[in-house]
């Protein structure tokens, strides 16, 4: 038994959670766990699933990549964070946009470089990152109480 800090799903039906003990649980559509593996030493704090990849964040500053579809997941790269650990991750062409425990929001491309985007949240932690479908645009939510929206294109804070 663990808690369960995140949920993410796919276009086939497959439901993954990741968990307190570092573990991601698939789920069957009968709501039964179907595979489990320990995929971070630490808690899995943030996933999403996206373009047959399933990309998890943990409180070990780490992000692990996996293939994802059919029913089956296949760990392809552990990416290393420096001090912080993922709060939420979303993916934008074909690169991953991460937003850590300490208000820095990063991008990640297929070579696993890491690129600052926004460093903070003006005060405090950023607590969520959500893309604007059909849209170059996120918004993002903060500790200092505050909505940002920000455009990926011009890199620039719209509002």
């Amino acid at each position: 038994m663990t808690n369960l800090n995140c949920l993410a799903s796919d276009n086939e039906g497959w439901f993954y959670t990741g968990g307190a003990n570092g573990h991601i649980h698939m789920w069957a559509d009968n709501c039964q766990v179907v595979k489990s593996i320990k995929a971070h030493a630490d808690q899995i704090t943030a996933m999403i699933v996206e373009g047959g990849k399933l990309v998890t964040g943990g409180k070990d500053n780490k992000i692990q990549i996996f293939s994802a579809g059919g029913g089956a997941y296949k760990h392809e790269k552990t990416l290393d964070l420096n001090n912080s650990f993922p709060k939420s991750i979303d993916i934008l062409n074909n690169k991953i946009l991460v937003g850590l425990r300490t208000g820095t929001i990063i991008e990640i491309n297929e070579a696993g470089e890491q690129k600052n985007l926004l460093s903070s949240h003006h005060e405090g932690e950023a607590w969520g990152l959500e893309l604007l479908k059909g849209t170059t645009k996120f918004a993002t939510s903060g500790d200092d109480n505050k909505f940002l929206l920000y455009d990926y294109e011009t890199h620039r804070f719209e509002r």
